[in-house]
């Protein structure tokens, strides 16, 4: 039986701890800079993926042990955390990527089965049902994709935490009762981070600037809020 436990909100103190965390430290200024611009140098690559989830864990980690300074940049530190939060995402983001890749079958076929009917009705009835299935399937993605976001923060915090990955892929006994109990906090650091998001993509638009300085910004708000959310959730 998954049991009922309290919910908490963050208060004006944990708002200002937030803000102003990206910005403490004496060198924070060029950490931001240097740390962007080695994300922006891996991003393209595979080897940038474990290493830009282990750079959010840090900051998960700095929030919930209420860490004042902006992390140093530790390659070693990142790489071990980035798999190890990368392989608990994995669980819950397999189905939807076995589902992607059903799709595109799919749109295969149905591409070529479009080629070889001759007869314009059957024709019209088999485009009408792909539509309809292609709607179907974009509303089934794109639920389970804030389904899985949402199951992220829960594992990334666990990861965070120092818990093991199957503790942190335990929907009965971690997941669950995390998110139930912290649901609020979590779709205000989400719509914290969505707009710090929007404002790293202008950013990037202004000259790459965003790569460099406001997208690890953006990371350092998610993770840190996220690290502040566990701190305070009565399931750990």
């Amino acid at each position: 039986m998954w049991h009922t436990v309290p919910m908490l909100t963050l208060t004006n103190k944990e708002f200002n701890e937030l803000i102003v965390y990206p910005f403490t430290g004496k060198n924070w200024f060029v950490l931001i800079g240097l740390q962007g611009a080695v994300l922006m140098l891996l991003c393209p690559f595979l080897i940038g993926i474990p290493l830009i989830n282990g750079f959010m864990i840090a900051h998960i980690q700095s929030g919930i042990n209420g860490t004042k300074n902006y992390p140093e940049w530790d390659f070693q530190l990142y790489w071990k955390l980035g798999w190890k939060a990368l392989v608990a995402g994995l669980v819950y983001g397999l189905p939807m990527i076995c589902f992607l890749l059903l799709y595109a079958v799919i749109l295969v076929l149905g591409t070529l089965l479009t080629a070889l009917i001759n007869d314009d009705a059957i024709l019209i009835m088999f485009m009408i049902v792909s539509s309809l299935s292609s709607v179907l399937f974009y509303l089934v993605f794109i639920m389970y994709a804030l389904f899985n976001a949402v199951v992220q923060v829960a594992t990334s915090t666990k990861i965070a935490a120092g818990g093991s990955i199957a503790e942190a892929i335990n929907l009965k006994k971690f997941v669950w009762p995390f998110l139930k109990a912290n649901i609020f906090n979590v779709v205000i650091i989400f719509l914290i981070g969505y707009f710090a998001s929007l404002v790293s993509g202008l950013g990037a638009v202004a000259f790459f600037i965003g790569m460099f300085f406001t997208m690890p910004f953006a990371f350092a708000l998610i993770g840190y809020g996220y690290g502040i959310v566990y701190r305070l959730s009565p399931v750990k």
